[in-house]
């Protein structure tokens, strides 16, 4: 009883270590706002890897002139455009490519 006991343990030790081995990581994109998160102030351009991918963005910004007070987009909104690519690290090839032009944010364009 003993002997077999162990034999189960064994086996079920064995499967579990096949199953551990067999799932694979599923890569993960991260969203354009997400890789926004490690963007410093007034940065023009941004370089974040994660595990997978590497992700590269340049900025753009809004030139203040003399018509800053008029359209509070500009105030709330500096970022005019911004260059996106995403590579894939392992084949070095573009998984996304993107130029977001001035996009609506919260403070002014909620309603």
């Amino acid at each position: 009883m003993k002997h077999l006991s162990v034999i189960l343990l064994l086996m079920l030790t064995a499967c579990a270590a096949q199953k551990a081995v067999e799932e694979k990581e599923v890569k993960k994109e991260l969203s354009f706002p997400q890789v926004l998160t490690y963007k410093a102030p007034g940065e023009t351009l941004l370089t974040h890897e994660d595990k997978w991918y590497v992700y590269d963005a340049k900025f753009d910004y809004v030139v203040k002139g003399e018509f800053d007070n008029t359209n509070r987009m500009y105030g709330s909104c500096p970022i005019a455009k911004a260059d996106y690519k995403v590579t894939d690290k392992e084949t070095k090839l573009v998984v996304r490519e993107a130029t977001y032009t001035q996009w609506p944010c919260d403070p002014c364009h909620s309603r």
